[in-house]
């Protein structure tokens, strides 16, 4: 079974391919040997010195490789090149084309973000709450806690998003939909707008003791990590469907020829 890797760059780590492995060198310890045949992907944080060969091999295999930034902040992907175009991308170019498509993103966008609330709201007994978002958080954040500082659910959720976001370009990647394809329209954010539409459960695994919050930062984004990957196969099942609605209404905005936009 292929599993992740997580490297987190407490002390300064380098990454450098050595065969059909990878080797983790960090100072004050010894290396790491990690087989590429074994490795599904790579999710780092900070400051992780990856070398050319390695991004290499990476790509050879079909590794992806996720930066985040020390607090959690995704900084870039690095996904394996796919060079066949697909259904959903030929969906987006024609969607992409017609002159109103930013009104209805945002307009998607809006009513699954507010779907997502609603129904964590609905999980926690919390139905008479103000859904708009910023409210929404600040509700489910409390209830969440648990007696712990809300600060720290509001790092857990971030962390937890961030791992999402990650999840989200492997999809869309083995759906044909490419990095350079979304580095040409920054404003239709997929990878992020699926993550955050998602994330919201995570206040209800929290308030179930699926997730738990720890008190030390540090702490926090291994112990994020592990519950992560437990959750792995029905996280990949939620990101299934919630991309299997966008290609139904993407689908629904334009027509058999995909040369129009459908009001």
């Amino acid at each position: 079974m292929k599993k992740s890797l997580y490297l987190d760059a407490n002390r300064a780590l380098r990454v450098r391919a050595d065969g059909p492995s990878l080797l983790v060198e960090a100072a004050g310890s010894a290396n790491r040997r990690y087989p590429l045949s074994r490795l599904s992907r790579i999710i780092t944080w900070g400051a992780v010195e990856l070398e050319h060969e390695a991004l290499q091999r990476c790509a050879e295999v079909g590794i992806p490789i996720t930066l985040l930034s020390a607090s959690g902040q995704p900084q870039g992907f690095f996904l394996p090149w796919l060079p066949q175009r697909t259904r959903l991308h030929d969906l987006l170019a024609d969607f992409l084309a017609q002159p109103h498509w930013r009104d209805r993103w945002t307009m998607w966008q809006y009513a699954m973000n507010r779907r997502a609330i609603l129904a964590s709201l609905a999980r926690m007994g919390l139905r008479d709450e103000d859904p708009r978002e910023s409210r929404a958080r600040l509700a489910l954040e409390r209830a969440a806690s648990r007696g712990k500082p809300v600060a720290r659910v509001a790092d857990t959720i971030r962390h937890l998003e961030a791992l999402l976001t990650q999840r989200a370009a492997e999809a869309l990647t083995a759906e044909g939909v490419r990095g350079e394809f979304l580095a040409r329209h920054p404003d239709l954010d997929l990878i992020h707008a699926f993550a955050h539409i998602l994330a919201w459960r995570y206040y209800n695994d929290l308030a179930e003791g699926l997730l738990p919050v720890e008190p030390e930062v540090h702490l926090q984004r291994r112990t994020a990590a592990g519950a992560f990957e437990r959750l792995s196969t029905r996280e990949s099942a939620r990101l299934g469907r919630l991309l299997g609605r966008f290609r139904v209404w993407l689908g629904e905005q334009v027509d058999d020829r995909g040369d129009e936009f459908r009001r």
